[in-house]
């Protein structure tokens, strides 16, 4: 009979063990990447055409587009406020803020991801989002190399632009201000998104993809575009 109520127990237990994983916790991703995911419809799929958070400026209808973003795994859980120029909203979450905006036709204009906006530089209670911790390699990982690169500087320091022409997306890694480590790494974080509504022109000067290499050698070794 003791060997009855044990079996009873350990499946009681199991059982409890079984809900709690399932009901208890908060939502989780797949275990694919989040640079995987970003590029794929809210159910997983890869989208037919370019996307981003399973929406494509220039082609999905703005209030479309805010319905799928309450349905993508990265966006849903993100808090929903309005954008100050009045015409698209911000997804605020823990170091991380997606922007999208509507032109005069409905349909959606712009989308962006950008990584500790200052907006939200004393901004708490926040949902925590997996974006926040993206660097290079991921890119990479989830689109192949970039068709160019491009070495500026903007308020956050030294960063790297890279392009993915035909994917109409423009990429922001920030690089370290640090005589000697003037390089692209695999782990440089990843600052800001953007979408554009067309593939993007090539402009004259940048550099294109040579690998993880010093600013030295692309200067030097890497065709340029005319």
């Amino acid at each position: 009979m003791s060997r009855f109520f044990a079996a009873v127990l350990l499946l009681v237990t199991g059982i409890t063990l079984i809900l709690t994983v399932t009901f208890g916790l908060p939502r989780r991703l797949d275990t694919r990447p989040a640079a995987v995911w970003m590029f794929r419809n809210a159910d997983g799929s890869p989208c037919a055409t370019p996307c981003l958070f399973g929406i494509r400026p220039g082609v999905t209808p703005y209030n479309e587009a805010l319905m799928i973003l309450r349905q993508h795994p990265l966006t849903r859980d993100l808090a929903l406020s309005p954008s100050i120029t009045n015409n698209g909203v911000l997804l605020n979450g823990e170091g991380v803020a997606v922007a999208v905006r509507r032109d005069a036709y409905g349909v959606l204009a712009s989308v962006a991801l950008e990584i500790n906006p200052i907006h939200l530089r004393s901004v708490t209670n926040l949902p925590y989002s997996p974006l926040r911790g993206l660097v290079y390699a991921d890119m990479v990982a989830a689109l192949g190399a970039p068709d160019y690169v491009e070495f500026s500087s903007v308020g956050q320091g030294p960063v790297v632009y890279s392009y993915y022409q035909a994917q109409a997306l423009r990429f922001i890694h920030v690089r370290p201000d640090l005589e000697g480590q003037e390089r692209l790494y695999p782990e440089l974080p990843l600052f800001l998104v953007f979408m554009n509504r067309e593939s993007l022109d090539t402009r004259p000067n940048l550099f294109s993809w040579i690998g993880y290499s010093s600013l030295e050698r692309y200067f030097f070794n890497a065709p340029r575009t005319q």
